[in-house]
């Protein structure tokens, strides 16, 4: 929970940045799946309403296999577009573990923040938590 002002809980479960707002624009449909050339348009259209929004940070929810070398992948290339226009761009690596080199595109590119998913152990506690079995791997 990332922008949640904590109302419904009176305040104990507030996220980290309770001011921010979230623009949640949808590429996929209710399957998960879509097309590549919606995702890259839907970067470029982030890009030019950049100012109407006062948008910053791009999360990529979403990935897929990595079908060139990093400089030529499709959806890598329109990360690291939003990355030259100053944004912060943060993607999924995926759920493909525990194997490696299963990290999905655009979280291949090395200027992306790319992140994995955390088996907490069911514990409040950080020294038991470990990279959850299914996440992908580098």
């Amino acid at each position: 929970m990332l922008a949640g002002n904590g109302y419904s809980s009176k305040g104990k479960y507030k996220g980290i940045a309770p001011e921010a707002n979230i623009l949640s624009v949808k590429v996929l449909d209710e399957s998960g799946n879509g097309n590549t050339s919606d995702i890259l348009s839907t970067v470029q259209w982030i890009i030019e309403n950049r100012e109407v929004y006062k948008t910053r940070i791009i999360n990529f929810s979403l990935g897929a296999i990595a079908q060139y070398r990093e400089r030529r992948d499709p959806l890598v290339k329109a990360a690291n577009r939003a990355i030259d226009n100053n944004f912060i761009v943060v993607a999924a690596v995926g759920n493909s573990g525990p194997m490696r080199n299963t990290i999905l595109s655009p979280a291949t590119s090395r200027y992306v923040i790319s992140v994995g998913a955390l088996d907490d152990g069911r514990t409040v506690e950080t020294n038991d938590d470990s990279i959850a079995e299914f996440s992908s791997r580098g």
